[in-house]
């Protein structure tokens, strides 16, 4: 099963991590993946049945790693809040 990710914004976002908690990540994720501003990438990772949330770690105009939640219904995941340190 493969997970799409949707940029709605003009800017691109650089991934660092995707995982269902900080201690592991998804299988088949590779650091570095790039969402090109206003479109979608999908990407060959699995994303467990019954996953109802997982975190998304991007690089910040800074170079810093910033952790957000995303909550995920029927496959689809939707941001909810970032968090912070």
């Amino acid at each position: 099963r493969t997970l799409t990710l949707k940029n709605p914004t003009p800017y691109y976002i650089t991934l660092v991590w995707l995982g269902q908690n900080l201690k592991q990540k998804l299988a088949g994720f590779k650091e570095g993946t790039m969402v090109a501003p206003f479109s979608s990438q999908t990407l060959n990772t699995v994303l467990p049945a019954g996953t109802d949330r997982i975190l998304v770690g991007n690089v910040d105009d800074y170079g810093a790693m910033r952790m957000n939640r995303f909550t995920c219904t029927a496959g689809e995941c939707t941001f909810r809040e970032r968090i912070h340190d």
